[in-house]
């Protein structure tokens, strides 16, 4: 019997001691309140600096709120979710949530943009993989090549009043996007409360409120061993691996992160790092940069104002985009 080995990987994007920007609160020196959850599959953590303690708690609640609620809006696998509903309702042409639907609109763009590398609608791909119930194996081929013809955002169509029209089984899963738009919501969450120094990091997901934060690259395959180390302010990271969520099996890795034409793991990359202004922006991107692939996925980020990347190809060789540098505080190894 061939024996299959499973593994769940860390965080991509390893938290550094921030530092306190001295002398702004000299009679309430910054205190920084850290608060950890599991939700959406992960480990969050919001780090945030307020001069009051009582202040920083009602936030931080106020944001771990905002990613319970996204949880039950775009899970795939709680069929007492909005997107559930939608992926198994009887008639093809189905009225969806109003931010569900915005959400579509952007998945969209970023299918259009990466010429279908990155593809929201690959649900039952994800189903017969086994990722999304958490006991992912090999499948058989016909399984494979039948729920790739079942997957596929071509398939799909957008019309108005927030309808979507799609084929019977083509499935929803916004695994690709979700947890950047959680965290990007939880960002907001915290803006709204008067925060104006704060991170948060969703397994690799990173939104950074104000600046004086540092988060640390994590090498794909030595663990514990950074690439580099990013200074960040007003800003977002997103990171796809190989090593997140996969399995081996006859000396050969396989993971999460499925290519649309193959229905097979993409093969790019071992690891690509997305910088751009939203979260939800850089999950998408990071998807399908990794798809791509090293050189189509650096022209993609090379032709997007305000977004750099780092990828290690599947040789292990760094690559980085023109502005990339601008953002390390020490060079990669």
């Amino acid at each position: 019997m061939r024996k299959t080995a499973i593994y769940t990987g860390g965080l991509m994007l390893l938290f550094l001691a921030g530092y306190a920007l001295a002398g702004l609160f000299e009679e309430r020196p910054l205190t920084t309140v850290k608060r950890t959850r599991i939700a959406m599959g992960t480990l969050i953590e919001i780090q945030v600096r307020q001069s009051q303690t009582g202040s920083a708690e009602a936030a931080i609640q106020a944001a771990f709120t905002e990613v319970a609620r996204v949880e039950a809006l775009l899970s795939a696998q709680r069929p007492d979710s909005p997107l559930w509903r939608a992926n198994h309702a009887p008639t093809s042409t189905i009225v969806v949530e109003p931010e569900i639907y915005r959400l579509l609109q952007r998945s969209d763009e970023w299918w259009q943009r990466s010429d279908g590398a990155f593809d929201a609608s690959l649900g039952a791909l994800v189903t017969v993989w086994g990722f999304g119930g958490g006991s992912p194996a090999l499948p058989l081929e016909h399984d494979r090549l039948d729920a790739l013809e079942h997957s596929g955002w071509g398939q799909l169509q957008l019309l108005d009043q927030n309808r979507l029209k799609r084929p019977h089984r083509v499935e929803l899963d916004l695994g690709g996007i979700g947890k950047g738009y959680a965290v990007q919501q939880a960002a907001d969450a915290l803006r709204r409360h008067g925060v104006q120094q704060a991170l948060i990091n969703a397994g690799g997901d990173i939104a950074a409120v104000g600046g004086g934060w540092r988060v640390g690259i994590q090498h794909p395959r030595r663990q514990g061993e950074l690439i580099g180390t990013l200074a960040l302010e007003d800003i977002a990271v997103a990171t796809s691996g190989d090593y997140e969520q996969y399995f081996e099996q006859g000396g050969r890795r396989y993971h999460h992160i499925l290519d649309p034409r193959s229905g097979m793991p993409a093969q790019g990359a071992q690891s690509v790092t997305v910088i751009a202004a939203d979260c939800t922006d850089a999950d998408a991107l990071s998807t399908a940069v990794f798809v791509l692939g090293a050189a189509d996925g650096l022209a993609l980020v090379e032709s997007l104002p305000g977004v750099e990347s780092l990828i290690v190809d599947k040789s292990g060789k760094i690559l980085m985009s023109s502005g990339f540098r601008g953002y390390l505080v020490q060079q990669e190894r």
